[in-house]
């Protein structure tokens, strides 16, 4: 069935109003996603660095208290922390006073004494020590300027080295870090901190403390949440909430208990944590009321015992509602534009077609082999111009072809836009010479049809091998290749290209003699010589049939090379002018200095390696 053919002009006009269409589209869809990945690229950098910022705050706060221990710890160097007691609960008093977020600090050693400054439910100290079998513990009412306006004493059951802040500390020898938990004093949700003093004997003497309260961090959480545009919540690995920008919200809905990430309600994410947040780092979900959110979680430095996450929470919508609106403003802007440029295509394309039409029939001319049309060079578009100018070369290379059989070297005339002349000229040229061993011998088992057909194969196999390594080939003589590189194009390296063309050959009769001896026909071995030396180049023959070819020594020095092959038992034989050109590039060995016939001076002779 023939093809349904169609008008240069209307095929030209559908191809330009194809490619607008699909231009503008792809430059719509890129605008999107591109927007698209910068704002999440945007958010991703704000919240990155907001999460950053609040780990660094954080971090520094703590680390700020944990320094008042440190300090506090190093005050009394003896095991017995009453020694010095008004002189510590001033410096406690102090650094009570340093930081909001520290609610008490206080001190104990392994005598079960214990001294405490307090801040709420009122400014305290407390002292916890000995009086001969009682123990007593003394509070002292104070106001801001450490002055006392009450005092209360009673005997005292509470024992400090019985307490998790004590016992963990002493354990850890560290730093120790309880998990998140409302104080019974304030109902306000915090952490204690404890250090351990110990002796370089290893003694465990005393361990200070402090209780923090963590609501300046959902204050700051808050804060950075308008920055976001979304929600943060810090989280331990108990996946219990320490903060968050809507922690107070749902505090008091849960009668001021410590929320953990599974009870959170379905207006604040419920569900997705323990299928999505505990296993990636970052990512997107959808909550129960079809809300889409994307989410990013960072880790707190490993400085304490307690694994605190920080995560961000923004909706997708509100990223991309503006992308939205501008796509639609750029769709119906697209389409008043795709009008009026369809008018202008149909105009354009008439012009443009003229030409080609014109071409059209240059090439209807040329493939009848009438070689004396006048192609006029006239276009002011340059492809077409190119098109013009290339016809040109083309029917010169038409008129060369009536004189060259060789395909590849009427392509090459074709390229250089010459006509083929009789002449030549001296030039130094890698030249390859190769045979078939034993050939007569083999010729005479095979009808001559069969020889043929083999023998066809064999060159089909061989010569695609030589053009594909830009090597010329110069002809067939009987079983023989002759062939050789640097003209008529000069390479740049041609006794390289000839060497590797003899390598590959031999790896690809390897392979073929493998499967025609399976096949039950002759293998060829082939013997190769290559020598590089000053060669006349060029076309010989009559005006009617030329033959581009080479002839001189440096062709006789091939073939003998090729022939010695049979003496050394070597596949591939060089001279020494080709080995001079490889040998930094491909392995090769030494054979002998012999006399080739015909010839007066000894030759180095080598081989390919492997």
């Amino acid at each position: 069935m023939k093809n349904k053919t169609y008008s240069f002009t209307f095929s030209l006009s559908f191809i330009f109003t194809f490619l607008l269409t699909l231009s503008f589209s792809i430059i719509i869809m890129y605008n999107y996603y591109k927007t698209s990945s910068d704002i999440y690229s945007l958010s991703d950098t704000v919240n990155d660095e907001i999460r950053k910022s609040v780990i660094d705050k954080t971090v520094a706060k703590l680390d700020k208290i944990a320094t008042h221990m440190k300090v506090l710890s190093k005050i009394n160097p003896n095991s017995d922390i009453l020694q010095n007691k008004e002189s510590t609960l001033k410096i406690m008093w102090e650094q009570l006073f340093s930081d909001e977020t520290i609610a008490s600090i206080f001190i104990a050693d392994g005598k079960s004494n214990f001294i405490q400054a307090r801040r709420k439910p009122i400014y305290s100290t407390r002292i916890v020590e000995k009086y001969g079998d009682t123990r007593m513990e003394i509070w002292e009412n104070k106001d801001k300027n450490y002055i006392t306006t009450a005092i209360e004493t009673y005997e005292s059951t509470y024992d400090p080295v019985t307490r998790d802040w004590y016992k963990l500390a002493n354990k850890r020898g560290e730093f120790y870090w309880s998990k998140p938990y409302i104080f019974s004093s304030t109902g306000k949700t915090g952490i204690t901190i404890s250090f351990p003093e110990i002796t370089e004997y290893g003694n465990k003497i005393k361990v200070t403390a402090a209780d923090i309260t963590l609501d300046d961090l959902s204050k700051l959480l808050k804060e950075q949440s308008k920055i976001v545009k979304g929600d943060l919540i810090l989280f331990g690995e108990d996946q219990e909430i320490i903060a968050s920008s809507f922690y107070e919200n749902i505090k008091e809905k849960n009668d001021g208990k410590i929320i953990n990430l599974k009870e959170l309600p379905d207006n604040y994410f419920g569900g997705f944590v323990q299928t999505l947040l505990l296993n990636k780092y970052s990512g997107e979900f959808i909550d129960k009321s079809g809300i889409e959110y994307i989410y990013a979680i960072d880790n707190f430095p490993d400085m304490f015992n307690e694994k605190w996450k920080l995560a961000t929470f923004v909706k997708k919508d509100l990223l991309l509602a503006s992308i939205r609106n501008t796509i639609n403003k750029m769709l119906l802007m697209s389409i008043v534009i795709m009008i009026t440029f369809l008018f202008l295509i149909l105009y354009i394309s008439k012009i443009i077609s003229r030409p080609i039409i014109k071409i059209s029939e240059y090439m209807d001319e040329l493939k009848d082999m009438n070689l004396d049309i006048d192609i006029q060079v006239n276009s002011n578009i340059n492809e077409i111009r190119t098109v013009q100018n290339s016809m040109i070369s083309l029917r010169s290379g038409l008129a060369s072809f009536k004189k060259y059989m060789p395909s590849e070297l009427v392509k090459i005339l074709i390229q250089t836009n010459q006509e083929i002349k009789i002449g030549g000229s001296e030039k130094n040229l890698a030249i390859m010479f190769t045979d078939i061993e034993n050939f007569t011998t083999i010729s005479e088992t095979m009808s001559p049809e069969a020889l043929m057909v083999h023998l066809s194969n064999y060159f089909e196999e061989l010569v695609p091998i030589i053009t594909r390594n830009h090597g010329t080939v110069d002809k067939y003589i009987g079983d023989a290749i002759l062939s050789f590189w640097g003209a008529p194009l000069n390479i740049d390296d041609p006794c390289l290209s000839a060497v590797q063309t003899a390598i590959e050959i031999q790896n690809k009769l390897k392979v073929l003699n493998a499967k025609w001896q399976s096949e039950g026909k002759a293998q060829f071995i082939t013997r190769i010589g290559i020598h590089f030396g000053a060669t006349l180049v060029g076309n010989i023959g009559s005006h009617d049939r030329l033959n581009y070819t080479i002839i001189g020594d440096s062709v006789n020095i091939a073939s003998r090379l090729e022939g010695i092959n049979k003496q050394f038992g070597t596949e591939i034989m060089i001279s020494e002018e080709v080995n001079e050109k490889i040998n930094s590039k491909i392995n090769t060995k030494y054979i002998d200095s012999v006399l080739l016939k015909g010839k007066t001076e000894s030759r180095k002779l080598y081989t390919i390696v492997n």
